[in-house]
Order: structure tokens, then C-alpha cells, then sequence
């Protein structure tokens, strides 16, 4: 005798019927469960995009700031940074720009750099067709303010006056990636200054003023005491003169330090 499970139903047809709705359940659990998987996975891939962009913008951002710091040939053909440290011995940098350069939407300040720069969004084949045509410019496209920081200065080991690379911080932001803003560190590798225009000039201890009449074999500088000063355009650490084979420092006090 079969089990009745209701009118007209049988107890295997009953059985054939639940498995039935099971399989049914569990089918329609896959495919909610593989659509959730499946739009978390274009999520993930979405944001590794942008992540990647940003990445790339960071590293664009690296190359204008290595750009600034190194010299270029200005107006009257002398070759000069466009951004360079007013205080270059110091051990935090304070940045100001060069006024031989036009340079709109850079700004200098302490050891940092702000300039516009590409938006994440425009760092794509598709976004440089109008610039690839002729229709939009590079520069109209860079409208994304970005800041660089110098956070380290790595003297040289065999000149340790001279900076031979600062290390750079680069930060992107993108509302639309998650985790956060995206920071890229670089170094950027510098050329020792050349001085330029190098002139020794001497005065009387008391009183006269600066001039570079030395005297002569012929016409000596009369007996007494002088001061010396080396006169230089660009970046000077100290100088160093000899009279009568004795060397002497020009431009440090008796600690090392600059004057």
C-alpha cells in the first residue's frame, strides 16, 4: 500500500515532485550565487583598472617633477633648473621657481611641488584621440592638481656637498577606485651645479668696499689686513685661495659652516 500525499497523488509522484522542487531551489541558489561572484569579480577588475591608471599617472607625475629639477636650456641659453632650492645646503629644501621659465599651474613651496597634471580618468589611448588630432591640446587635457614632495635628499658619496637624487613622494586620488589614494615613491637623480662666473674680490679689513684689484708683481697690495670673498652665480659651497703657498678658506666660518 502507497502512502497518499494528497488527492490523486501517488507517494513516489510525491517524492518525484519534491526532488524536483529541490533541484529547481538549488539551481536557482547557483545562478544568484554565480551572478553575485560574477559582478564582484567585474568590480574587482573595474578597480584594478583605475588602480592601474592611477599608477600610471603617478609615474607621468614623477617624470614632470624630474623635469623641473633638471636643467634646461632658458631664453638667454644658460641651462638652469626650473624649479630649484633657494637654500640648497640646507637639510629640508625650500622650492621656488625659476622666473627664466613660464610655468603656468606650477607652484613651489618648502619641499613640495603642486602642478596640473592628467586626471586617472584621461590616462587611455581613447582619451588622447582628440590631442592625436589636433582638436584638444595636451596641456587643456592636464587639469588634475597633483603635489609631489621631496621627502629625502641623498647627498653624493664621493662630493657629499652636492645632492646627486632626491627621493620624491607622488600621491593620486580617484573618488570612483577603492582602497584609498595611491602613493608612488621615486628617485630622481640630479646633476652636481656648476658655479658660474667666478670672481675673487678683496677690501681692506676697515672700511673700502669689495673689488677685485689684487695687485700685481709690478704693484702689490699695500701691507695690512684684508678680507676676501669669492663672487659666483649658482650654487657655492665655499672657495678656497692660496697666497704666498698657504691655502685659506673663503666662505665658512671656523665651525664649516657657511657664512
Amino acid at each position: 500500500m502507497k502512502n497518499k500525499l494528497g488527492p490523486g497523488m501517488s507517494g513516489s509522484a510525491g517524492y518525484s515532485l519534491l526532488a524536483s522542487l529541490t533541484a529547481i531551489s538549488l539551481a536557482a541558489t547557483y545562478i544568484v550565487q554565480s551572478s553575485t561572484q560574477s559582478k564582484r569579480a567585474i568590480e574587482v577588475a573595474k578597480n584594478n583598472g583605475l588602480r592601474e591608471k592611477m599608477s600610471i599617472g603617478s609615474l607621468a607625475d614623477l617624470s614632470m617633477i624630474r623635469s623641473l629639477l633638471s636643467e634646461s636650456k632658458t631664453s638667454t641659453s644658460d641651462y638652469e633648473p626650473a624649479v630649484y632650492p633657494n637654500n640648497y645646503f640646507a637639510s629640508n629644501w625650500d622650492l621656488t621657481s625659476n622666473n627664466k621659465f613660464a610655468l603656468a599651474g606650477v607652484d613651489s613651496k618648502g619641499a613640495s611641488i603642486k602642478l596640473k597634471s592628467l586626471p586617472s580618468g584621461e590616462l587611455d589611448p581613447a582619451s588622447f584621440a582628440s590631442v592625436f588630432s589636433g582638436t584638444q591640446t595636451l596641456a587643456a587635457k592636464m587639469s588634475a592638481d597633483q603635489k609631489l614632495e621631496i621627502v629625502k635628499l641623498n647627498n653624493d658619496s664621493v662630493h657629499p656637498y652636492y645632492v646627486s637624487s632626491v627621493d620624491v613622494k607622488a600621491t593620486r586620488s580617484n573618488p570612483e577606485a577603492s582602497g584609498g589614494d595611491y602613493v608612488t615613491y621615486g628617485r630622481v637623480p640630479l646633476r652636481a651645479p656648476t658655479p658660474k662666473s667666478l670672481e675673487l674680490q678683496v677690501k681692506p679689513a676697515v672700511g673700502g668696499t669689495f673689488s677685485t684689484q689684487l695687485g700685481s708683481d709690478a704693484s702689490p697690495l699695500p701691507g695690512g689686513d684684508y678680507v676676501f670673498r669669492i663672487v659666483a652665480e649658482g650654487v657655492v659651497h665655499h672657495g678656497e685661495i692660496e697666497i704666498g703657498g698657504k691655502k685659506f678658506i673663503v666662505g665658512l666660518n671656523d665651525e664649516g659652516r657657511i657664512i
